[in-house]
């Protein structure tokens, strides 16, 4: 993990269910065996991102039950989530946040 762990329950829900998902994902689907979490805020969001050192996506990734409760959760809340697959897959959660309190 990089970046500093925030106290909000609800931030560290998302980070938890970012982590589970995209954990099941990249040893399933990408063979990976390194999962990278960075955290960061902005003014205004609480930003999380999911890498892994596993193959790249050879295919258009289509979101199933994992992905798809993921994104609704984090559509909920009024965030977004994305991906990026060049240089490495990384799923992004970016969840609107006032202001972020650390452990």
């Amino acid at each position: 993990i990089d970046g500093k762990v925030p106290k909000d329950k609800r931030l560290l829900r998302f980070i938890m269910s970012g982590a589970r998902e995209s954990l099941t994902n990249a040893a399933h689907h990408a063979k990976a065996s390194e999962l990278k979490v960075k955290l960061y805020s902005t003014y205004t969001h609480f930003i999380i991102e999911f890498t892994n050192d596993g193959l790249q996506p050879t295919e258009e990734i289509s979101e199933g039950g994992g992905l798809s409760s993921l994104r609704q959760s984090v559509e909920a809340a009024g965030g977004t989530m994305g991906t990026d697959v060049y240089p490495n897959f990384v799923l992004r959660l970016k969840i609107p946040s006032k202001e972020v309190k650390y452990v």
